[in-house]
């Protein structure tokens, strides 16, 4: 503990922690001993936050929106985090296993179609305000912010889930041949399950009944899969002409 003023910002403390930079009140060199022992606890705590963080975004959807919505978000990543991270991951996975798709959408042989899916994520991180926009049009009434918080969330997890698409389709996932059959229904149970998340995190979010979000879902993919083959039509475009 340090006597006085903070020492980050100089104010007056008031307990353990600065109320106005957040900084903890403690002696300016640590015993070798305390520093361990608060990284120790530091990694323990991104841990919980991290598990905390995906079990409610896989399986309960529209949680951490809602969570996020009410002001109770010290305990889980941070929705742009939570992005980059899930997109970080599937990038990752895909460029390791080679694989040359995209969620559920495969390149055909040759150069054009492999740099157009090397460039989706891109045009998918700058669609993320086009489908807050959507969700603004449809549910009305509320902040933009809010509209992009879920589309956030919900594009973590999509993301989460085409991670697992190619886990269970890349040719050196190292699938065995008799297990096939049984991977291809599973993606094909994934595709399901990523409509279900929308329509399960669409009720939590913005309620109504269960014929009005199925019926508002309808109107926010309608719309997003105009936006999406825009983009995509576009991106075609720059790679033939840069090509």
């Amino acid at each position: 503990m340090t006597d006085g003023g903070c020492l980050n910002c100089g104010a007056m403390l008031a307990g353990e922690f600065c109320h106005l930079c957040g900084q903890k009140s403690e002696p300016l060199v640590l015993p070798v001993r305390e520093m361990a022992a608060g990284l120790a606890g530091d990694l323990l705590s991104l841990d919980a936050r991290i598990v905390r963080t995906l079990r409610g975004l896989l399986f309960r959807p529209g949680f951490l929106t809602r969570e996020y919505l009410a002001g109770r978000r010290v305990g889980y990543v941070p929705p742009f985090r939570l992005y980059l991270m899930a997109s970080a991951v599937n990038l990752a996975l895909s460029a390791w296993l080679r694989s040359n798709t995209f969620f559920f959408f495969s390149a055909t042989p040759g150069a054009e179609s492999a740099r157009t899916i090397a460039l989706l994520p891109r045009v998918m991180f700058l669609l993320l305000p086009a489908f807050a926009a959507v969700l603004a049009l449809v549910y009305r009434g509320r902040m933009f912010a809010e509209h992009f918080v879920f589309a956030l969330h919900f594009h973590s997890a999509a993301f989460l889930i085409a991670t697992l698409h190619v886990l269970l389709v890349a040719p050196d996932a190292g699938i065995p041949g008799i297990l096939v059959p049984a991977a291809r229904l599973l993606d094909a149970v994934l595709q399901i399950a990523l409509f279900a998340h929308l329509y399960l995190s669409l009720r939590q979010v913005y309620g109504g009944s269960r014929l009005a979000t199925a019926a508002s879902m309808a109107a926010v993919l309608a719309a997003y899969l105009l936006v999406l083959v825009a983009a995509l039509a576009l991106t075609i475009q720059f790679v033939i002409r840069s090509a």
